[in-house]
């Protein structure tokens, strides 16, 4: 019994040891990029800037599995309540949408599961600057654990 007592307390112990990738992260000032937005995330990021008609398409990729997509694009308002509820609107018609399991002024986190084994996880953020609005989420590739979207939401909401 005791042989197992201690095994459970070292298993707990080595866990709580385990180290956040994102307590390394940095922070990034995207202005050189000709974008005027702040991000946390790892000091190697590599950002790609393009431009889809009138809208900014911005890809930050680092190690850590660190992939953040960022689409900048002219709005009408600067109610950032409509901007959500409209977002959230697009994720809730998506076919293998679940649910939203977390929302805050700015944002939410949701669940999606495209096969039986596993939920998927993605968030959607969003940062008002001038008469453009910025929507972070996870990159396009690559699947997305809770822990994962939580570390990149922290990142994108530190400005």
């Amino acid at each position: 019994m005791l042989r197992i007592y201690f095994a459970f307390i070292l298993t707990g112990l080595l866990f709580s040891c385990a180290s956040d990738p994102s307590d390394d992260w940095v922070e990034h000032n995207l202005i050189g990029e000709g974008v005027p937005l702040k991000v946390k995330g790892p000091e190697d990021l590599e950002v790609k800037v393009s431009t889809l008609g009138t809208m900014e398409d911005i890809t930050l990729k680092g190690k850590d599995d660190f992939s953040l997509q960022v689409f900048g694009m002219n709005v009408q308002t600067t109610d950032i309540e409509k901007l959500v509820k409209e977002q959230q609107d697009m994720v809730l018609e998506e076919a293998y949408f679940e649910e939203v399991v977390e929302e805050w002024d700015e944002g939410f986190i949701y669940s999606y599961q495209i096969d039986s084994s596993e939920l998927d996880y993605d968030f959607r953020h969003l940062r008002l600057k001038g008469d453009k609005v910025y929507v972070f989420q996870c990159g396009m590739l690559g699947r997305n654990t809770k822990e994962k979207v939580d570390r990149l939401v922290k990142a994108v909401r530190e400005e």
